[in-house]
């Protein structure tokens, strides 16, 4: 049989398929050499990816939703080192768990249920979280959460009892990113498809830290940021950023800065944290704390550096806050005039100012801090004062507010009002006791005067008034409610009320002598309730406080009715009195004593006026005829003087005797009186003389 020989149509379509083939061949090769390009340039990026997320301060939880409608399902596929210092649980120990059972608390603050929600939602949210047990670092915790594709969720978290822990470390989460990636990475394409989904998930953890992170090539040339860099610290896009230098980008002067930090960090390597001034997004230069490493390439070399920046102005300005804050709390404490301590519950001073040490006699708060270490036994009067205090503190955690007696250096007693309170740390145990000391001693005092001057006025028999300078009675005491029948309602009524109607102008002007004297004192009308009228004898002052200010008016008020009555009765009981010792003066003046029937005599003595000599004349002319008596002596023996008015008195009474009748005789005459009523012209026959009342009575008797 012959041998079939191909026809030179099938050479020719074999020749034509295998030059096919061979091209194919070729594409094939480039592809793959294609990949492999893109390969090492995501390897790259993964690597610098791993690094930036190893240099976070900030702890990374990445949880996979296995079952949507069961949020029991969360379990733990991805944790960065970071959250070992945060929570005090190395991230081995938790990776591949369900986070009841890693974190078995954070079901009753609801964190499960709302991290499913987010991946059932697709919306990332923050919140704050405190947590602790016997694993976990009893901390709080701020928590942003961001969903992920394949029903996962990133949970970013920073412990924000301390914000002092800012540098993670960033190698660990490479070397375990690394391993997912090998583990999940079958082919060139799933290597190359878990690369770009690790970039993406990077990124977008960048995106969502609140930290400005960014990194840069050896030559200080940006190679990638997070939104926060470019939006806050730059103000521009990303892409306005990459592939810039510093120079470029910031002021010259802080660009400087920048770069000679950067130098100094590619000479000694690891990592560099030091504080800086930056210029933000709105010009306005800012304090910062940059966290830079400087990450490697695949052959060891010095790739660039990656940094993260924590703006610490509002912190910065905090602690300038809180020193000023403490600088005048201190000058209030020391400044104080209360008194204010800190004690142990043993009873030794922890602080105390110098009111403190001022109300309890010693030289300085330092001598009273050395001076007392047993405060029960040395300061208590009543040392079981002490006690009942600590125990109301510690066992009930009352607020104590008290009256307490104190020794005083000295050995005197102080009388207290004392306020304590009671200090505790986290775990509920009393460590301290404060509060403060006032010194009432002294009001004490003023309070039992006060209980005093109240018993008094309240029993006083007169009125006794308080008036503000409005002209309503702030007080009045019993006395004065019964006087005008207001009794207790007299209180908050107008002092108009108690005038009489027509006393307008007598307060007004009782007003003015207080605004320029300070006291008044007369007779005014006051009215009662019912509308009778009584008179009253007032006095006003004025009552000033300790620093002369005018605080109210005080009156004292007495009703003089009855004084007025008696001293109406005792003016008339007064006038008769008068009239009738000027009768009996009148009498005792110029007495007649009748010493016969016929004879009468009346002595005088002293000096003679016009109104006696009209007495003697009246009384002389009336015994006469009363007693019908035909001689009166008249005995001068006891007249100092007599001149020519006496004399001429003298010789009228004798005239108007001789018209009644009878004759006057009259003795005593003095030589000087003698020549007196020469030299008058006295001839002496309307009258008998003799030289002495003795003489003048012989010869009357002997007639």
């Amino acid at each position: 049989m012959a041998e079939h020989q191909p026809d030179v149509e099938t050479i020719e379509l074999l020749r034509q398929r295998i030059i096919e083939l061979e091209q194919e061949s070729q594409h094939l090769h480039q592809r793959i050499s294609e990949l492999e390009t893109e390969k090492a340039l995501l390897s790259d990026e993964h690597t610098m990816c791993n690094r930036i997320i190893d240099c976070l301060p900030l702890g990374l939880h990445v949880y996979a939703l296995e079952d949507l409608d069961d949020d029991r399902t969360l379990r733990m596929i991805a944790a960065n080192p970071a959250v070992g210092p945060l929570t005090g649980v190395p991230s081995e120990q938790v990776l591949g768990k369900l986070i009841d059972e890693s974190f078995p608390g954070l079901r009753e603050q609801g964190v499960p249920q709302v991290y499913a929600h987010a991946v059932r939602s697709g919306e990332g949210f923050e919140t704050e979280v405190c947590y602790g047990d016997e694993h976990v670092i009893d901390s709080a915790f701020a928590v942003r959460a961001v969903p992920l594709p394949n029903q996962r969720i990133a949970v970013l978290f920073e412990n924000i009892t301390q914000r002092k822990q800012t540098e993670l470390n960033l190698e660990q989460l490479n070397a375990e990113q690394d391993q997912i990636i090998q583990e999940r990475t079958a082919t060139l394409q799933q290597s190359e498809q878990n690369l770009r989904y690790q970039v993406q998930l990077l990124q977008t953890l960048l995106d969502t830290i609140p930290l400005p992170i960014f990194y840069k090539d050896i030559e200080g040339v940006y190679l990638g940021c997070n939104e926060a860099f470019a939006a806050n610290i730059l103000g521009r896009p990303r892409d306005a950023i990459i592939g810039k230098t510093v120079y470029e980008l910031y002021p010259a002067d802080l660009a400087e800065v920048y770069h000679r930090a950067d130098q100094v960090l590619f000479e000694r390597g690891g990592t560099q944290i030091y504080e800086a001034e930056i210029s933000g997004a709105d010009d306005q230069r800012r304090d910062v704390i940059f966290h830079k490493s400087v990450f490697t390439q695949p052959d060891g070399t010095s790739g660039g550096i990656v940094g993260a920046i924590l703006d610490i102005t509002n912190r910065k300005q905090m602690e300038a806050d809180l020193r000023q804050r403490e600088e005048q709390l201190q000058s209030i404490f020391q400044h104080a005039i209360v008194g204010m301590y800190r004690t142990t519950p043993e009873g030794r001073f922890a602080i105390a100012n110098p009111a403190m040490a001022r109300v309890l006699g010693y030289d300085s708060a330092e001598d009273l801090m050395t001076s007392v270490d047993n405060i029960g036994k040395q300061l208590y009067v009543h040392s079981d004062t002490r006690t009942d205090m600590i125990s109301r503190i510690t066992e009930q955690r009352e607020l104590v507010h008290s009256e307490v007696e104190f020794y005083r250096k000295d050995g005197s007693i102080v009388t207290t009002m004392l306020t304590a309170w009671g200090i505790y740390d986290r775990h509920g145990q009393h460590i301290y006791i404060e509060g403060f000391m006032e010194d009432i001693t002294e009001r004490k005092q003023i309070e039992q005067e006060l209980r005093l001057f109240k018993a008094l006025a309240e029993s006083a028999p007169d009125g006794i008034v308080g008036i503000g300078f409005d002209g309503t009675v702030t007080y009045a005491n019993y006395a004065m409610g019964e006087m005008t029948g207001y009794d207790e309602a007299l209180v908050g009524q107008s002092v108009a009320a108690y005038h009489a109607p027509d006393s307008k102008a007598t307060i007004e002007m009782i007003n003015q002598n207080l605004r320029e004297e300070g006291m008044w004192q007369g007779e005014l009308m006051y009215q009662r309730s019912d509308g009778s009228t009584f008179p009253v004898l007032a006095t006003a002052f004025v009552v000033r406080d300790a620093n002369g200010d005018p605080r109210i008016v005080a009156g004292i008020v007495r009703d003089i009715t009855e004084q007025q009555r008696a001293e109406q009765e005792r003016h008339a009981m007064q006038q008769q009195l008068i009239e009738a010792q000027q009768a009996t003066l009148h009498e005792l003046s110029t007495p007649l004593i009748p010493i016969s029937q016929q004879v009468v005599i009346m002595p005088l003595i002293g000096s003679i006026d016009d109104r006696r000599a009209q007495q003697v004349m009246e009384r002389l002319l009336d015994g006469i005829a009363r007693y019908k008596a035909e001689l009166a002596i008249l005995d001068i023996t006891g007249v100092a003087t007599v001149d020519t008015q006496v004399a001429q008195a003298l010789i009228s009474a004798a005239q108007a005797v001789k018209l009644l009748g009878a004759k006057v005789m009259l003795t005593g005459i003095q030589p000087s009186i003698a020549q007196t009523l020469v030299h008058l012209g006295f001839d002496g026959k309307d009258m008998i003389t003799q030289g002495s009342l003795q003489t003048g009575i012989a010869v009357a008797l002997g007639r």
